[in-house]
């Protein structure tokens, strides 16, 4: 926790948590590469860095013009991007090839989980944590936005509820 001062107002910063994914993708033939992904599913799209892109050999596969809306209202002026396909990318035997659009950079570094008792109490509840120290970057790679962020968020069992009411009413 930071404690920050300014004139008569103190405020304080506390670590937030954000939903990371450290991903390891099997490139030319033994050859294994680290990727670290941000899941946000507050963003429409989902992003790969050009670093990113060239370590796993991607090539584009379209582009695409967009502009962003930022937080506050700010608009960007209009870009073209290349877009690519990331192949297998899976967790929990769920496994999705996202369409993602290329990006100078995603976010400042995030660092990693420092491990801690908390992780027994995660395990025992079945909440299993990829992203821990010590990490080979604080880069993040990849963001997978609400495109793809539901494909990866385990709703097996609500989803098939959730179909079979749809059916009856």
């Amino acid at each position: 926790m930071e404690v920050i001062r300014s004139g008569k107002f103190e405020s304080t910063l506390q670590s937030v948590l954000l939903s990371t994914w450290e991903h390891s993708e099997q490139r030319n033939g033994n050859r294994s590469l680290q990727v670290r992904a941000l899941l946000d599913s507050g963003a429409q799209r989902s992003y790969i860095t050009l670093t990113a892109a060239a370590k796993l050999g991607l090539r584009p596969v379209g582009e695409e013009t967009l502009s962003h809306t930022l937080f506050g209202g700010v608009c960007t002026g209009e870009k073209t991007v290349k877009s690519y396909i990331v192949r297998s990318m899976s967790t929990k035997g769920v496994s999705i090839n996202p369409n993602v659009l290329e990006s100078d950079k995603i976010c400042e570094n995030l660092p990693t989980l420092k491990p801690g008792l908390w992780l027994t109490t995660l395990k025992k509840n079945k909440i299993l944590i990829s992203d821990l120290e010590p990490a080979t970057t604080d880069e993040i790679d990849v963001l997978i936005g609400a495109d793809y962020y539901g494909q990866l968020i385990s709703w097996s069992n609500f989803t098939s509820e959730v179909r079979t009411y749809g059916a009856r009413d």
